[in-house]
């Protein structure tokens, strides 16, 4: 007997699936912690973002100008760059530096961390849109959650050829799934792209910007992708987003080209240019310059 078998082919492109497609983890830094009964830890701060969950027990996260936030097991707490960050038992317990040996003492829960290492694309257009602190729940984070939980338990434990692509591939799963629960959270305030992926008016543009964003689109195209006017479509991607349809693609594009500048090192900064809708170099600098304050051979040396 023959056996069927369907397929689920996923052409559209959406602004979250294209930010975390080309803002992988890669290198990243992982670690399973105590914390302890009576003194918690301190994070630095200084990755650019920080993903924990509480494996057992429960824990309070404590940084300066952000409400502290209680996390049972299971729940996860996305952490931007800044300040850096506390994890204790109790509020106002002390702590010791992240990375230090610990006293002998009970542990109140344990956490285990991944963190990513900067990426431009991540960086510009999505972490920086978080608040401080971002606690996901686990009801809300959902049985994928666990899953990709436990494979990175799993693999820490019992590290085999191939690990360190493992553990990166798990820590994007574990990002997009945590964004999708908080971006749905109704509190959370969602940004300008996110919200634009269900408006009808602004989403189709959203789209096919993101699916190719060389190509020179005008105002009066991206309206026609939504069966309005020119005017009516400028006006209701405003205010969707937070910027004009070309401003908007104008950003995302520097961005790749800031991506490209900085993990291609043998493209050319014409190559570059070409490949994010500029014909000659001269103008693709001065669009870079004009978004980043300095030109791209600089911004490139620099980082």
């Amino acid at each position: 007997m023959k056996r069927a078998y369907s397929f689920v082919i996923l052409q559209d492109v959406d602004p979250l699936a294209d930010l975390l497609a080309r803002g992988r983890a890669r290198g990243s830094v992982f670690a399973q912690t105590a914390v302890g009964a009576d003194r918690g830890i301190e994070f630095g701060g200084r990755r650019r973002l920080a993903i924990h969950t509480l494996l057992d027990g429960d824990a309070w996260f404590e940084r300066d100008g952000a409400d502290a936030v209680a996390l049972r097991a299971g729940d996860l707490i996305l952490v931007p760059a800044g300040a850096p960050y506390r994890v204790v038992a109790q509020p106002g317990a002390p702590v010791r530096p992240h990375g230090t040996e610990a006293v002998a003492e009970a542990a109140h829960g344990r956490l285990l961390c991944g963190a990513y290492t900067l990426e431009a694309i991540l960086s510009a257009s999505l972490v920086d849109t978080l608040p401080a602190l971002v606690p996901i729940r686990a009801a809300a984070a959902g049985p994928r959650v666990r899953l990709v939980l436990t494979l990175m338990r799993e693999e820490l434990a019992a590290p085999g050829p191939g690990t360190p692509a493992v553990l990166d591939r798990a820590l994007d799963l574990l990002l997009a799934l945590g964004l999708r629960a908080w971006f749905a959270d109704p509190d959370a305030t969602v940004p300008g792209w996110y919200a634009a992926m269900d408006d009808p008016v602004a989403g189709p543009a959203i789209a096919a910007m993101h699916a190719d964003p060389s190509r020179a689109w005008t105002v009066p195209e991206l309206a026609a992708l939504a069966g309005v006017s020119r005017s009516a479509f400028a006006g209701r991607f405003a205010q969707v987003v937070g910027e004009a349809p070309i401003a908007y693609l104008t950003g995302w594009r520097m961005s790749i080209a800031a991506q490209a500048l900085t993990d291609e090192p043998a493209a050319t900064i014409a190559t570059v240019a070409h490949r994010v809708g500029y014909e000659n170099e001269y103008a693709f600098a001065t669009a870079f310059r004009r978004h980043f304050g300095e030109p791209p051979g600089r911004w490139r040396r620099r980082v």
